[in-house]
């Protein structure tokens, strides 16, 4: 099979020792030769690189290159995989299940991305973007708001498909940046925002992909360098074994079978028959919710089967469903515990009493994939090893689980947050629910066992938009 991967650079550098990589000049026809293959040959447009960044480079792979695969990379970053870049067999086998490799989402500083676009850039180039969509592509319009109004970020504009694919991505991608090329005048801008048409193109690949049914392999983003990724992971692990030794007597407790709570937790409500319950959490209610997060939460509703009962949890409600021993409510008064680490112990305590589905509010539900309700757990399972959160490594999400009650896991959980803030005076880590798991899944076979067997792969039901601050 013909698959190459080009890696766009504008200085010497060095590749992977391999033929899939390809070394390619973007923007020689501006610069001195480099002695590689240039953007600057046949059909290309070379001359437009100091606004089109990597995108003379993608432009010219689309006119001029014929192969199976196809990908684009960057002379500093690569597709990697458990500290591998990828090869030429490994994406082979992945485009055999999957569609699309791109970036794993990076997450945006502060608010959504379009927020943050106008933040950074120039504001009204979104706008004239926009305009544009609703011009030219009409029934794209709704997935370029879902896109902007999220908060996560696919950076790059890298990519690994079938030819096919990529053609039909950049000649769609290039229609709507040639027509946005003569409409912004970039002749004040300073060097930095005369990229502006490769920083738009960023923001339009989840656009097109939340239009087609391609499914997607998220690889994380890295360098030949693997010092500082070293490092990070190094101090989750010294984080873990901290965490491990507060819940250790509990470890042990229940190893040895026995059942235990460090309080009574017994249910305070029952579920309606033949219903079940699907969980969120909104503490200051439902007339509070911002109107990004509203869109979400009515999304989960219209989307969730006749059998299924949604169940917005509030600071009014709350008590109705769970309560929280005194110590804890002491502790968040006293601020040792914030809102968000109470929303997790809260998450614990309903699944543990109740199970369900919980799905945190600032997801958009795209349709209800009915195979979750053929297993005991689910949560979403990426296949991935590194990741912006490497304590998961891919292998669960803490903001979707369904769980049946009186589960081990949750019962960890939750006694686990009960016994931590016992002898601990602060949250420790934003991360702390996924460190639990990652302890009950490393001491727990059972526990292993499911989250191995139980988790679907691939899922893109739902999308993770920004969550404005409570």
């Amino acid at each position: 099979m013909d698959t190459r991967i080009y890696v766009c650079t504008h200085k010497t550098t060095t590749k992977p020792d391999s033929d899939l990589y390809r070394i390619i000049h973007a923007g020689r026809r501006l610069s001195n030769d480099l002695g590689y293959e240039g953007d600057d040959t046949y059909d290309n447009i070379s001359d437009k690189n100091k606004s089109f960044c990597e995108l003379t480079a993608m432009y010219w792979i689309y006119k001029n290159v014929t192969c199976d695969i196809v990908g684009i990379c960057h002379y500093r970053r690569y597709f990697v995989e458990q500290n591998n870049i990828l090869s030429k067999e490994r994406i082979e086998e992945l485009l055999t299940s999957y569609d699309v490799i791109l970036p794993e989402d990076s997450r945006i500083p502060k608010g959504s991305v379009a927020e943050w676009y106008q933040k950074t850039h120039h504001a009204k180039d979104l706008t004239i973007l926009q305009n544009i969509i609703a011009e030219k592509y009409p029934d794209y319009l709704e997935a370029f708001h879902l896109a902007m109004q999220c908060n996560l970020l696919c950076i790059g504009n890298m990519i690994i498909t079938k030819k096919e694919i990529y053609d039909e991505y950049c000649a769609w991608l290039f229609d709507l940046l040639f027509e946005a090329e003569k409409r912004i005048d970039i002749r004040e801008y300073d060097d930095y925002q005369k990229r502006v048409f490769g920083f738009l193109a960023e923001r339009l690949v989840r656009v097109f992909m939340l239009m087609h049914t391609y499914k997607i392999y998220a690889v994380n983003i890295g360098s030949t360098d693997f010092s500082m990724m070293e490092n990070e992971l190094k101090l989750i692990e010294l984080k873990n074994k901290m965490i491990r030794l507060q819940v250790n007597d509990l470890i042990l407790i229940y190893q040895s079978g026995l059942a235990y709570d460090i309080t009574e937790i017994s249910p305070l409500w029952k579920p309606a028959e033949g219903k079940f319950p699907v969980w969120s959490c909104w503490w200051q209610g439902r007339n509070e919710l911002p109107e990004s997060t509203r869109s979400c939460v009515q999304s989960i509703e219209e989307n969730l089967p006749d059998q299924m009962e949604f169940h917005l949890l509030t600071l009014d409600n709350v008590s109705k469903f769970f309560s929280f021993p005194d110590w804890i409510l002491s502790a968040y008064q006293e601020g040792k515990i914030p809102l968000s680490t109470l929303s997790e112990i809260l998450k614990a305590g309903i699944l543990y009493l109740y199970g369900g589905l919980w799905i945190d509010p600032d997801y958009y539900m795209t349709h209800f994939p009915v195979e979750i309700l053929h297993h005991d757990f689910f949560t979403i399972k990426t296949d991935r090893s590194l990741l912006e959160n490497r304590i998961s490594q891919g292998q669960w999400s803490a903001n979707v689980l369904k769980i049946t009650p009186h589960h081990l896991l949750m019962r960890f959980l939750l006694n686990g947050y009960y016994l931590y803030f016992l002898k601990a005076d602060d949250p420790n880590d934003a991360s702390l629910t996924d460190y639990f798991i990652r302890i009950a899944y490393d001491q727990f076979p059972e526990i292993k066992q499911m989250i191995d067997d139980g988790s679907l792969s691939g899922n893109r039901f739902l999308i993770r938009r920004h969550r404005p601050t409570p």
